[in-house]
């Protein structure tokens, strides 16, 4: 019993700013399962896509989780490769949060899916040829070199506090398991972020995804939301008190910078492209973004909110070395990613495929508009506090930072 009330103490510590905050998660998460379990009961039929429009909220955010999982993997690299000091003390923090994300990515994709219950088969029959299994493959195999530098991180750790790694040699020998593992996940991590723009930049059909930087775009993007999570995590929870952290708050924080402003050249550039050619169908998707439905998300929270307001943060001689702003606009930028994935997922098939179609079949789902559904926003909403649920547990009840004075080298 008193290791039990141990444990809640440190989730609920300090209680007069955790415990309101634990009470609006279980009301939340409440919410999300009564969404689940809609979806459960009357299958994709809660949901606003169709065959006409087969993609909608969930596909955008798992492009974000996954890319965004990505990035904080490579952005690791600087501790297992690179032996920086404090990417070294978050090392742990970086792989774990990394992992959840990818849990997260999985678990929308995985529902978003017609028959989710036959997942397997892209493991037990294989199909090569088809993009969609190579990414199924590359997805297993990071979630697997994640959790396997996180359980070798742990037992790093246990065998140094008990006094197993007494010489330099043993030490050096743990330290080059770790690198070759860094190593390793390098290229998994670039093949997900990026194969997920070449999934996406495939179909031939749809003209609004035909670019043929995507792959590299997402690269880009992946180590820009990736950046921003961790300068928010740090900036929330470690900067306080430890100017190490101070330090990785400021330069992810930077790198996410570097990120938005790659991303407002690339938006530019593609939409000046699209908009010159003339293409109707790719015009319409491009003009439903920047002046017609979509126009408000893009322009106020995307533009505004996801930009605009953290370049001036991070650029403000007096605020970009503050916690609480470097915090603030981190979360704005990663914000700003979401509304990058929705905003190009959503107005993407607004224009028919074929001149004609609506009108061809009469069916309540057979339409173009297309906004998601209480249902849809619900899970999402589930998945989304799940992940940052287990963030905070994993948080306050593992050992996955660091001291200031310990010496790992």
């Amino acid at each position: 019993m008193a290791q039990r009330q141990s444990t809640v103490d440190k989730l609920l510590r300090p209680r007069e700013r955790v415990v309101p905050l634990a009470l609006l998660w279980l009301v939340v998460l409440a919410a999300g399962l009564f969404g689940l379990s809609q979806l459960l009961s009357d299958g994709h039929k809660a949901t606003g896509t169709s065959a006409y429009i087969p993609w909608g909220l969930w596909v955008a955010l798992y492009i974000f989780f996954v890319e965004t999982a990505a990035g904080m993997h490579l952005a690791s690299t600087l501790g297992t490769v690179y032996n920086w000091r404090p990417f070294e003390r978050i090392l742990k923090l970086n792989i774990f949060l990394s992992l959840i994300f990818a849990g997260g990515g999985m678990t929308l994709i995985w529902l978003d899916m017609g028959r989710p219950e036959r997942l397997w088969e892209f493991y037990v029959r294989p199909n090569f040829s088809s993009p969609m299994n190579v990414m199924a493959w590359i997805y297993l195999s990071f979630m697997l070199l994640q959790a396997t530098q996180l359980a070798w991180e742990f037992w790093s750790d246990r065998q140094r506090a008990r006094g197993r790694l007494a010489t330099p040699a043993d030490e050096e020998r743990v330290l080059a398991v770790r690198r070759n593992l860094g190593y390793l996940g390098i290229p998994v991590a670039v093949g997900l972020s990026s194969g997920v723009g070449f999934l996406v930049g495939s179909p031939a059909s749809q003209l609004f995804y035909q670019v043929g930087l995507y792959p590299l775009h997402f690269l880009a993007t992946a180590l820009a939301s990736g950046a921003a999570v961790l300068a928010f995590v740090a900036a929330a929870f470690l900067a306080r008190r430890d100017e190490e952290m101070r330090s990785v708050a400021v330069i992810a924080g930077r790198l996410a910078l570097a990120g938005v402003a790659f991303e407002a050249l690339f938006i530019f550039f593609d939409f000046f492209v699209s908009l010159y050619g003339g293409v109707p169908r790719l015009t319409e998707a491009v003009e439903a973004v920047i002046t017609g439905p979509y126009s408000w998300s893009f322009w106020l929270l995307q533009i505004f909110i996801g930009m605009v307001i953290p370049f001036v943060v991070f650029l403000h001689p007096r605020l970009s070395d503050q916690p609480r702003w470097i915090g603030s606009a981190s979360l704005m930028v990663i914000f700003g990613f979401v509304m990058v994935r929705i905003n190009a997922v959503l107005p993407t098939f607004v224009a028919p495929q074929l001149e004609g179609l609506p009108e061809a079949f009469a069916e309540s789902r057979l339409g173009l508009e297309y906004f998601p559904t209480a249902t849809e926003w619900l899970v999402a909403i589930l998945v989304s506090a799940v992940v940052v649920g287990v963030f905070y547990v994993g948080y306050r009840l593992l050992p996955l930072v660091s001291e200031p004075r310990e010496v790992l080298s």
